[in-house]
């Protein structure tokens, strides 16, 4: 199966489903957006911010399995994914940790990269302005190559970030499946969803990419219209509103990528859609009845 075939077996599972999907996208896209805005507060701004950092693999977990049993056409309140999430709140930590661990060598690279590209920017600003503010042309020449050097090596450090960063999202695409191996099968532990992921995904990571990478005419075309949203209401200066207005669009396509990956993790476990096939049976059976 190729990407096009994956998203026209998302669009069959979302027929007659839009509502509720987008409901749960819409409801999880606020709270995000309020806890974003709320950090933005110098008193409770860090707390906020630790919290969402401790509570978002909860609402991934989630949301996942909202859509799955959406998909699966069982009924989800507007609210349950967050039941969902958090009843499973050590679960999506798990799989995050073991993600983590496997990913460790990037991780600790990226945290070596942005300390050394924070001190190289500081170093280059520092020295430039020692370069304005110096006593003596000597002095300001010295100062001035000192930031030219911290400036070549300031560029250096952001090449090798963004090249690690590129490693460390195509590692990380092994892992893809993990949430919903875990969410499909309960009866495996976390790190064995894991390591599951990583054997589903060998060889299949590009054909993963290619899915992904094939929403992009739809994921610009949501840009535009919450820019526009955004720009709609912007006069009412409310930074709230008009962040949550930015992503109307991204709300609306959110389901539409979340079963096309469905249906991806469907045909990497070799699992049958019985939803669409049903509603394939049904719509078959309607044609040939068109007295009924």
């Amino acid at each position: 199966m190729i990407a096009a075939d994956f998203r026209e077996k998302a669009r069959k599972s979302l027929d007659g489903k839009w509502k509720p999907a987008i409901i749960v996208s819409l409801i999880y896209t606020l709270i995000i957006c309020v806890l974003n805005w709320v950090a933005t507060f110098k008193i409770i701004g860090i707390l906020v911010s630790i919290a969402t950092v401790v509570i978002s693999p909860a609402l991934m977990y989630g949301v996942t399995y909202a859509y799955m049993k959406i998909k699966k056409g069982e009924e989800v309140k507007p609210l349950d994914f967050l039941k969902l999430g958090f009843d499973n709140f050590g679960r999506s930590w798990g799989l995050t940790g073991h993600i983590l661990l496997k990913c460790l060598p990037y991780v600790i690279a990226l945290v070596v990269l942005y300390i050394a590209l924070i001190i190289a920017i500081v170093s280059t600003y520092a020295l430039g302005m020692a370069t304005v503010l110096s006593p003596t042309e000597m002095i300001a020449a010295s100062n001035a190559a000192g930031a030219l050097g911290t400036a070549g090596i300031t560029i250096i450090l952001a090449i090798a970030t963004v090249i690690v960063t590129i490693f460390f999202m195509i590692k990380a695409l092994y892992y893809i499946l993990s949430t919903y191996l875990a969410i499909d099968k309960p009866e495996m532990i976390t790190k064995e969803c894991v390591q599951k992921s990583e054997d589903l995904m060998k060889e299949n990571r590009w054909r993963y990419f290619c899915l992904v990478f094939s929403f992009i005419g739809w994921a610009i075309l949501a840009g535009i219209v919450g820019w526009l949203c955004a720009k709609i209401v912007g006069f009412i200066h409310f930074g709230l509103l008009t962040t949550f207005a930015s992503e109307l669009g991204a709300i609306a396509l959110a389901p539409y990528i979340a079963f096309a990956t469905i249906a991806f993790y469907e045909d990497r476990t070799g699992k049958k859609d019985n939803a669409v096939e049903a509603s394939s049976k049904e719509k078959n059976e309607t044609d040939s009845n068109p007295e009924a």
